[in-house]
């Protein structure tokens, strides 16, 4: 449609009442999630978590050997 697109209605079924009825009750939340009822991380465990991850680590061995390639 030239410079636009069009897109399609979501037509799928949003009864959210089917999880609670045939889902698996333990997996439904009784609480809403917020920070006030949440284990809140310190700057050294967020650092340590950022770290841990696989995504993470990769970007900074990408970046450590470009590093080394120009120095």
């Amino acid at each position: 449609m030239d410079d636009y697109f069009r897109l399609s209605m979501d037509t799928r079924d949003l009864n959210y009442a089917k999880f609670f009825t045939e889902g698996d009750p333990g997996e439904a939340a009784t609480e809403h999630y917020h920070s006030h009822n949440t284990q809140r991380l310190t700057q050294e465990e967020v650092v340590d978590l950022l770290l841990s991850l696989e995504e993470v680590q990769q970007a900074i061995s990408e970046w450590r050997r470009g590093d080394s390639a120009d120095g």
